[in-house]
């Protein structure tokens, strides 16, 4: 009884006593948030999750900034080391670590880095040998000259052929000089095909007949491979470059 909310009279349960009616109760229907402590229960889980959710973000965040850290490390490093390998630096060596591919770059970079080295080492050994093989013959000419112009020598034929062969390997090692620029020359292509081996040999004997039979040398050309693939230019000029420098 009293001032509330109108009951529906079906949801009125009747007080009986000896089949007397003596009045009605209201019971209402119980639900889990009417309960304090479940209302405590709730909010205590609410915040717990609240909590899981900010840890995970921050954990997440932990972990994205190390793996990242290790993906960009590695880089900086192989970046680094092609830095100073394009500003000739060829004794840096790139740790090959980190992912597969950037692993796989740094390999690769360390190997332009030896090749390059053996390249220069080359080159100098190259142009060492050039000024030695220059220097003979010049101080030859000098002292032919210098005879000469002192009266101590006399300007004979076989001493002017002397000094023409002199002059004419000089010639060769400038000619030299100049094919090797052109072949480090991005323009200079080489023309590669089948040649035939006991050609080469062959040609390479008749040049030089003159020369093996005068100084009683004996030419045995055999070849173990019936072709080979390369420049026919190039490779019977340094063929006569070797057996001129031999006989």
């Amino acid at each position: 009884r009293g001032g509330g909310r109108r009951k529906n009279p079906s949801d009125l349960t009747p007080i009986k006593r000896r089949g007397e009616t003596l009045g009605y109760y209201y019971s209402g229907s119980v639900h889990f948030k009417d309960d304090i402590a479940n209302q405590r229960f709730i909010e205590s889980m609410s915040h717990t999750i609240w909590i899981a959710v900010a840890l995970s973000f921050v954990i997440s965040l932990v972990f994205a900034l190390i793996f990242s850290k290790s993906l960009s490390a590695p880089a900086l490093r192989v970046a680094s080391g092609l830095d100073q390998i394009a500003h000739g630096n060829l004794q840096v060596h790139i740790p090959e670590k980190g992912a597969a591919e950037i692993a796989q770059i740094a390999h690769s970079a360390n190997r332009l880095s030896t090749q390059l080295k053996k390249e220069q080492e080359l080159r100098k050994q190259w142009a060492q040998d050039i000024a030695h093989d220059l220097r003979t013959p010049v101080s030859v000419l000098k002292a032919q000259f210098e005879g000469m112009r002192d009266g101590v020598l006399d300007l004979t034929p076989s001493r002017i052929e002397k000094n023409m062969k002199e002059i004419g390997r000089v010639e060769r090692l400038i000619s030299d000089l100049e094919e090797l620029m052109s072949l480090e020359s991005p323009e200079k292509k080489l023309s590669r095909k089948e040649i035939k081996a006991q050609a080469v040999v062959d040609l390479l004997r008749d040049r030089f007949s003159f020369e093996t039979s005068k100084k009683n040398v004996r030419f045995v050309g055999k070849t173990m491979i019936d072709t080979f693939a390369a420049d026919q230019i190039l490779i019977q000029r340094a063929l006569t470059n070797f057996m001129s420098n031999a006989v």
